[in-house]
């Protein structure tokens, strides 16, 4: 395959690999990845045991609970949030949606207001 011009490289280290789709995310933890370089395109082999979580909450289930696992934040992220935008944790949580779990983006959307 190296005489086609393929290379191969096992990736070391690898903690988890997500695939994010627009409503759920596939999470593979402690998986196997093999990197193959064709020509100008990059292919994964990815292997090990999936679990999908899905994205989206209900009013019900997000009264009931704070913090679900379908969601792509922790309580810390939360708190985190709320201590360097200087507001409540309602509206961290609030912005950590709206920015997808993005911690920065949200900081930055409440300071700019």
């Amino acid at each position: 395959m190296r005489r086609m011009g393929v290379d191969f490289q096992q990736l070391e280290d690898v903690t988890e690999v997500l695939i994010r789709f627009s409503d759920r995310e596939l999470v593979i933890p402690e998986a196997q990845v093999i990197k193959m370089q064709a020509q100008d395109d990059d292919v994964f082999q990815i292997v090990g045991k999936s679990e999908e979580r899905n994205l989206t909450i209900s009013s019900e289930a997000e009264e009931a609970t704070p913090v679900t696992t379908s969601q792509t934040f922790t309580e810390e992220d939360v708190q985190l949030v709320a201590n360097q935008a200087n507001v409540s944790e309602d509206e961290a949580r609030e912005a950590l949606r709206g920015a997808e779990g993005n911690l920065a983006r949200a900081i930055i959307a409440l300071t700019e207001k």
